[in-house]
């Protein structure tokens, strides 16, 4: 870009528009080196709807910057909270269908 009009455009700019961000993916000489995940995260990135994928974009990058341990603590946190979520939706099925019957004591 800076060949053509004789002005630098931050690498954030160009994330944040993204017609210019597509731009710059298409015509970028150097290549990043793939990682594991990146066909993931493109994949992801391309289902997220046009008007989100800046702030997502900008997620990456801010998980890219955390080490490996704290990603780790927070996938497990994570895990922990939605079993936690699965037994107390499982409580509430069960309490509507007894309350629904008519049926004994409420279950703690």
């Amino acid at each position: 870009m800076k060949a053509l009009f004789k002005v630098s455009i931050s690498t954030n700019t160009i994330q944040r528009n993204e017609n210019a961000y597509d731009i710059y993916q298409k015509h970028r000489t150097a290549r990043r080196v793939s990682r594991g995940g990146s066909a993931l995260l493109a994949e992801l990135q391309r289902a997220t709807p046009v008007p989100q994928r800046v702030a997502f974009r900008a997620k990456i990058n801010r998980l890219r910057r955390e080490c490996k341990d704290a990603l780790i603590f927070r996938i497990i946190g994570l895990e922990q909270k939605l079993q936690e979520q699965a037994r107390r939706e499982n409580n509430l099925r069960e309490e509507i269908l007894r309350l629904s019957l008519g049926k004994g004591e409420p279950r703690k």
